[in-house]
């Protein structure tokens, strides 16, 4: 079985060329073969009357006279019975015999024998003719195969460019790229390779990410537990120094739950499209329950906290939305210096609820807002803050489940601003 595209591409413009010779062929011959048959009985009719008139005339013997050339397209002989023709009619001093195909042959009586006049041509030219039309249909098959060996090493290149560019991706290859073509088809095609590739080399490169920022996060507080619990062991440990090498081993041990928490909310959420477990209630209720649970946090740096509260109640799911507010106020309680300065506002709009949260913390520059909500993406590339770089990819993707926009506003050393927008329009309606 033939594998090769292009060998199978010139073998099937070949074939095509023959069947539509041989088409054509049939197709003439059937809208002008009764032209052409009519032709060649006025051809043999006139080479009758001529052998006719030369017998009357002369006293040449039948066979001179139909050795004279009458016509390199006829053939003709002296046959003494035509029992072996079928179908004749007589016309005048001649009969013809009609064969299938159009296919004429013009019988003369003369004497007591017949000359037969066909147009069958003579075995020379026959032959020569035969080897003419052969080498003519040789040379155009090789000029057909020699054009179509040109033009689809330049069709087909984009294709093998494909399968080339297919078989690095395969290796896991993803920094590959291919040029467009001008057919539409393949440029179609090849865009949507280079697409395909640049996405799995994000996935690639987020999955390098994953694994490498999951496994400092384990490791650090891992490697710190393991140290301090070593140093447990020692029994001339005072009462002061055992209850601080216990208190770091219970921060990391929350610290490891937090992480894998994380992880496996924002993997649930990643893999749902819908927000289930809707209940009515008061957002500006929750956003103060949520200052409450902080409230520790917030004495500790001595934060002034401002909130300006519209009575707003909306129909989702309150536990999510709540992990929306204690991500956000933990941030900017985490970023804020001491004695500094946060502000929660809660708008009630025509069409939506708008909560805003600002600080006066230490802010952030273009490239960390670019990425603020990738997963365990940190501004601070040492990692010497509390927190794993996923509490913002959970905002983020609880906000989009409730149909929600989220913005931010941040310049270095002035502080963050996130405002997050929520619909109303799937407020519950009572009654």
């Amino acid at each position: 079985m033939i594998r090769n595209l292009q060998t199978k591409l010139i073998l099937f413009m070949v074939l095509i060329s023959i069947f539509s010779g041989c088409f054509s062929f049939v197709i003439s011959y059937c809208f002008y073969g009764n032209t052409i048959e009519h032709t060649m009985k006025q051809n043999q009719t006139k080479i009758a009357e001529n052998i006719l008139l030369l017998h009357d005339e002369t006293d040449f013997p039948l066979e001179k006279i139909i050795s004279m050339d009458f016509g390199s397209e006829y053939e003709v002989n002296v046959v003494n019975d035509i029992s072996s023709y079928d179908d004749l009619t007589e016309s005048g001093e001649v009969i013809y015999s009609e064969k299938p195909l159009h296919s004429i042959t013009t019988l003369v009586p003369v004497e007591d024998k017949y000359v037969v006049i066909s147009n069958k041509p003579k075995k020379n030219l026959f032959f020569y003719t035969t080897i003419n039309s052969l080498l003519a249909i040789s040379y155009t098959l090789i000029f057909i195969s020699i054009m179509v060996t040109m033009f689809s090493k330049k069709f087909l290149m984009p294709i093998r460019n494909l399968n080339y560019a297919t078989g690095e991706v395969a290796k896991g290859n993803f920094n590959i790229k291919l040029p467009i073509p001008n057919e539409f088809e393949l440029a179609s095609l090849t865009a949507k390779f280079n697409t395909m590739v640049k996405e799995l080399n994000s996935i690639e490169t987020l999955r390098n990410d994953f694994i490498s920022n999951v496994s400092h996060e384990i490791k650090t507080p891992i490697a710190t537990i393991q140290g301090f619990s070593n140093l447990l062991k020692d029994d001339t440990l005072s009462k002061e120094d055992r209850d601080e090498y216990l208190d770091i081993i219970i921060s990391e041990t929350s610290r490891i739950s937090n992480l894998t928490s994380n992880i496996l909310k924002l993997t649930k959420l990643e893999t749902q499209e819908i927000i289930t477990d809707k209940v009515a209630f008061s957002l500006d209720e929750q956003l103060r329950h949520s200052v409450l649970l902080l409230q520790r946090d917030l004495s500790e740096k001595n934060l002034d906290i401002d909130i300006d509260l519209d009575e707003v109640e909306i129909y989702s799911n309150e536990d999510l939305l709540q992990q929306v507010w204690i991500n956000l106020i933990s941030n900017a309680i985490k970023f804020t210096d001491e004695n500094g300065k946060i502000s929660i506002q809660l708008m009630d709009t025509e069409d939506t609820a708008t909560v805003k949260i600002t600080d006066t913390g230490i802010g952030m520059n273009a490239e960390s807002i670019n990425h603020i909500f990738d997963k365990f993406y940190q501004a601070d590339k040492s990692h010497s803050s509390n927190g794993n770089g996923l509490g913002l990819a959970l905002v983020k993707r609880i906000v989009d489940l409730c149909d929600g926009t989220i913005r931010v506003k941040s310049m270095l050393g002035e502080g963050s601003s996130f405002t997050v927008e929520l619909p109303k329009n799937n407020i519950k309606i009572e009654g």
